[in-house]
């Protein structure tokens, strides 16, 4: 099969199975979470008032201060930025659930999220263009359109559906879990594939930038959370995941020509290796002090 053919299939495949994986994630973890919890989580407005401004207002502009630094190609700090003004990730339930995290925390901070994506997306996408003299533009409108079947919705039906129907619920969620499972895996490895494509793109500069960046995002929001460990990991994991579908909703839209879902696949896999590292970092701080954690 022609390399070009085989590289345009498995990106449409890959697009089908992550905007099919988002939602199952989001609706298998939100269909353990009772409406007591998500309103036990919001009798704590300051920690949502603490990610808005974090995810939406400092980290992007830290980003922008470290890319100012570096000399990147177009592609790659084009992604950098996108993904710094669109927290809100589906995987951010996962990533907060696999390394002890509190997972009914990082639900609503998805969901708050993702209400002001429609608002602060497009406006991050205007200065940046300026900025970085890069063509980014979306409307409030395809935002939404984009984001709220993948994590909104999902979410609340999971939520609801547990609290009203709750047989039903334990009955979906294992059904889901397991097309999750097997999407993931495919998504994992056909993303894998892509990615390695697409790492001639990432110089040693522009992995340091995501270092740097990252890295920058993770102590933001660690240390605007509140003195409990599993909340401040849930905040920094929710401040530093950029959402995957937002990046390649405006890469469409102003780039139809190029494909980026390789490039992007593989910020995402440097972006994960840096938040392994400094979670491993952690757990070994944590045990030369005696402390056992998870």
């Amino acid at each position: 099969m022609d390399a070009h053919i085989f590289k345009t299939i498995a990106i449409q495949a890959l697009e089908l199975v992550t905007h099919l994986c988002f939602p199952a994630i989001v609706f298998t973890i939100s269909s353990r979470i009772t409406l007591r919890d998500v309103l036990g989580e919001l009798k704590r407005p300051v920690l949502l008032v603490k990610i808005l401004l974090v995810g939406c207002v400092f980290v992007p502009l830290v980003t922008a201060g470290v890319l100012r630094l570096f000399n990147l190609p177009r592609i790659v700090a084009a992604i950098i930025l996108v993904a710094s003004i669109a927290p809100g990730d589906s995987f951010a339930l996962l990533e907060v659930k696999d390394k002890k995290g509190r997972v009914t925390l990082a639900a609503v901070i998805m969901a708050w999220l993702c209400l002001a994506m429609p608002f602060t997306v497009p406006a991050w996408t205007k200065i940046f263009g300026q900025w970085f003299n890069l063509k980014l533009m979306v409307s409030p409108l395809e935002v939404f359109k984009t984001i709220a079947p993948l994590t909104l919705l999902p979410l609340f039906a999971g939520i609801f559906i547990r609290h009203f129907y709750p047989l039903l619920s334990q009955r979906l969620e294992r059904i889901v879990a397991v097309f999750a499972k097997c999407s993931i895996a495919i998504a994992a490895v056909v993303g894998l594939l892509l990615s390695l494509k697409a790492f001639h793109h990432y110089t040693i500069s522009a992995m340091g930038a995501i270092g740097i960046v990252v890295t920058c995002a993770l102590v933001l929001g660690y240390y605007s959370g509140c003195g409990d460990r599993r909340d401040r990991i849930s905040m920094a994991l929710s401040a530093s995941l950029g959402n995957f579908a937002v990046i390649l909703l405006i890469a469409h839209l102003n780039y139809p020509h190029a494909h980026v879902a390789g490039a992007a696949l593989a910020f995402i896999l440097i972006r994960w290796l840096v938040i392994m590292f400094w979670y491993i970092v952690m757990r070994v701080r944590l045990r030369l002090k005696g402390e056992i954690f998870g």
